[in-house]
């Protein structure tokens, strides 16, 4: 499962040294996502390593947690323009600000 984010973490029982037997359960934390994935939720799923065999001095709960991707800001300007009275108006233009993953936008006139 390809990961956005992933996180190792190493939890130790009192103690316990980096150095010791315990110190080997590590945590690592990933999801689906990318950065290219919709707006909406997917799970981060915790998966432990225990290369030691020491989960069995516990009862291990594990819980996903959730990964909100929320829409991204875009910003529609429009250029202020000038003309003298009885022309014709001119090209307007403006621009567009927060286009992300490579999305198409077309200013049309």
């Amino acid at each position: 499962m390809p990961a956005v984010s992933t996180v190792i973490q190493t939890r130790l029982s009192p103690g316990s040294s980096p150095g010791s037997r315990t110190a080997n359960i590590t945590a690592t934390y990933a999801s689906i996502a990318d950065p290219t994935s919709p707006v909406g939720f997917y799970a981060i799923i915790p998966t432990l390593a225990d290369p030691n065999g020491r989960l069995s001095n516990y009862t291990v709960t594990s819980n996903n947690g959730v990964l909100t991707i929320d829409p991204a800001p875009l910003s529609v300007v429009a250029a202020d323009a000038t003309r003298q009275t009885g022309t014709a108006n001119p090209v307007f233009t403006g621009s567009i600000l927060g286009i992300k993953n490579a999305d198409k936008a077309l200013a049309l006139r």
